[in-house]
């Protein structure tokens, strides 16, 4: 239940580092922004988990995408609050951010594709971004660091996608075998191991 329970103080520490560069009201400010998109996806997730096999499923993927997308893109705005050009703790402090935002994004967002791909746009650009433009050699090393940890995850992701996929295949098929009941859509099945990954 990491959603309800750790993203909230890790959110306050955050915004506490954050005045570190920015004054406290920016740093208040976006921690009150990121708990309310917090707030919001959490309560998407608990809709979606109670909910029996929605009528439109591609209106759950939408909700879900957009929820979790605000979350991300709120996580990755701290590039434009604490980053400072040329100062190598802010950048530093921004990267690690961002590799912790990627490598949880691979594992909450990996049984469905397209809400992976969506989810690692914005820490992506996050975490090359500020590198390439601090201009310097070892920056520029750090971009390339940063790229090739994104193609990696990448690879972990969509690798641990398709495991999931044929797990979920086997057992669909498993309970034709058994029952005659009708069958879940993969892709409800697929959505449900997100949202559950998601609240573990």
């Amino acid at each position: 239940m990491h959603d309800r329970y750790l993203a909230p103080p890790l959110t306050l520490v955050v915004a506490a580092l954050l005045t570190l560069w920015v004054p406290v009201w920016q740093a208040v400010l976006w921690a009150g922004l990121e708990l309310v998109a917090i707030a919001v996806y959490t309560s998407v997730y608990l809709q979606f988990r109670r909910a029996a096999k929605p009528p439109d499923e591609s209106l759950w993927v939408r909700r879900i995408a957009w929820a979790h997308g605000v979350h991300m893109a709120m996580w990755s705005s701290i590039v434009v609050w604490a980053y400072v050009p040329g100062n190598l703790t802010s950048l530093m402090f921004v990267m690690l951010v961002h590799v912790g935002l990627i490598s949880l994004t691979v594992v909450m967002s990996n049984p469905h594709r397209r809400l992976l791909m969506s989810d690692l746009v914005a820490p992506t650009v996050a975490l090359v971004a500020p590198p390439l433009l601090d201009g310097t050699l070892f920056s520029a090393g750090l971009a390339l660091l940063g790229i090739f940890y994104i193609a990696l995850m990448l690879m972990v992701g969509l690798k641990i996608h398709a495991s999931s996929t044929e797990t979920l295949v086997l057992r669909e098929r498993n309970s034709e075998l058994t029952t005659s009941s009708p069958r879940r859509a993969m892709s409800w099945s697929a959505m449900r191991a997100t949202s559950s990954r998601s609240r573990c």
